[in-house]
């Protein structure tokens, strides 16, 4: 998440006496993404625009074509950047939700479903496996601790490869 408005201000700190585009496609550049495009390589370049500053276009005052790039963050001095961390943070309205976008457990549980479904209809008689997923899943939901965590994604390992 970026807090654009915060984001703007120490643009234009940093970067003084540009013009407003400059500044906007700088936050466009920083905010954009292509979803398409894996978590990982979106990570990437928003780490390297954050680095090694945003490469922008814009006029002069003289109506010549310029180039620059924007700082984002001041590293001769730390003490000059504004750093926010959150524990919990609370979104209001609606998100947009990419498939792509989905976490590690999201895909393990669709996974296991699956997989469970597939042997319920080949094997109604396998209804025992059906409970077990069940039982796995609400300890985990129960405790959130990360032994209780590891132990979960364990037993869901050994129940995929059993059920296989």
């Amino acid at each position: 998440m970026v807090l654009t408005r915060t984001l703007r201000q120490k643009l234009v700190e940093l970067n003084p006496d540009l013009p407003d585009a400059a500044y906007d496609e700088a936050i466009r550049s920083i905010t954009s993404s292509v979803a398409s495009q894996p978590l990982v390589q979106t990570n990437r370049e928003k780490h390297n625009l954050v680095r090694d500053g945003v490469q922008v276009t814009f006029r002069n005052d003289k109506g010549e074509r310029v180039r620059d790039r924007l700082r984002v963050i001041d590293f001769d001095d730390p003490e000059n950047n504004h750093f926010l961390c959150a524990r919990e943070l609370w979104v209001k309205g609606d998100l947009y939700r990419s498939p792509q976008r989905k976490t590690t457990v999201q895909n393990l549980r669709q996974a296991i479903e699956n997989r469970v479904c597939r042997l319920l209809e080949r094997n109604p008689l396998r209804a025992d496996f059906q409970r077990h997923y069940e039982k796995i899943v609400a300890e985990y939901n129960r405790e959130k601790d990360r032994v209780t965590i590891e132990q979960t994604f364990e037993a869901l390992l050994e129940f995929i490869e059993v059920a296989a």
